[in-house]
């Protein structure tokens, strides 16, 4: 065999090798899904929690494990912790009703909204991911069209209307991904696990307690030191360190 079919052999090889690892890690990531599953359905829910837990090992998360993380941790009483994470749900699949209502109903007077309103919520409704597509179909579209027109101009004469309309249209979708964005990069990132957590005025556990803050509260960090992040309470303006492993991120997308 001379070099180059060597080479082809090579690069069908690593192809192969690493479409195998993915789906390998994809089976490993619904099997455990599935064992949680089973055990939440059976009113295991300590044990649900435990093989979720290892479903996050593969750094993979989605809509459906969150959610059901939120089902196992209110069925054992932490309400903090299930609404922590059908907020992170809701990050992921924003309409989705049976994620709604769960937030619905784990709603205290005591916690703030995850974002005031604005004339600016109803982007909300799509995640980045979405408002990225919706974007970018137009503006795919749109230089396929000015291509077209340089390469062939009496083609771009006769399309120049369908160029200008969905010129605007690309611009006015990107303008929207960017108001998507900047609000999101504006609202809560993480959400506050355990009940009545503590906050304090340095990132120490012998440090002066500043305030609490209850279970299930969304708040923004600013900052991070070694295991701490600096939070700020969106509903007092009150600022603090606490553990980072008392707060669940929330994903921006």
């Amino acid at each position: 065999m001379n070099r180059r079919g060597l080479r082809w052999v090579l690069g069908w090889l690593a192809v192969w090798v690493g479409t195998w690892g993915v789906f390998a890690q994809t089976n490993r990531w619904n099997v455990q899904f599935e064992a949680g599953n089973r055990q939440v359905a059976e009113g295991h829910y300590a044990e649900g929690l435990a093989a979720y837990s290892q479903v996050g090992t593969t750094q993979r998360t989605s809509a459906a494990l969150e959610y059901n993380r939120g089902v196992a941790h209110t069925r054992l009483g932490n309400e903090g912790q299930a609404r922590a994470h059908w907020l992170r749900a809701a990050r992921l699949q924003p309409r989705n009703p049976a994620i709604q209502a769960a937030l619905e109903g784990s709603e205290k007077p005591n916690l703030p909204a995850l974002a005031p309103p604005s004339v600016w919520s109803w982007t909300d409704r799509l995640t980045l991911n979405e408002w990225g597509v919706l974007a970018l179909i137009p503006t795919w579209i749109w230089g396929a069209l000015l291509i077209a027109g340089r390469l062939q101009p009496a083609l771009g004469s006769r399309l120049q209307g369908y160029t200008w309309g969905v010129g605007l249209i690309a611009i006015l979708m990107v303008g929207l991904l960017t108001t998507a964005w900047a609000r999101r990069v504006r609202l809560p990132d993480a959400v506050i696990l355990a009940p009545e957590t503590t906050v304090r005025i340095s990132p120490l556990d012998e440090a002066r307690t500043a305030f609490t803050l209850a279970g299930g509260t969304a708040v923004k960090t600013r900052s991070q030191r070694q295991g701490w992040s600096w939070v700020e309470d969106p509903l007092t303006r009150r600022m603090g360190w606490v553990r980072s492993d008392q707060l669940l991120p929330l994903p921006l997308y």
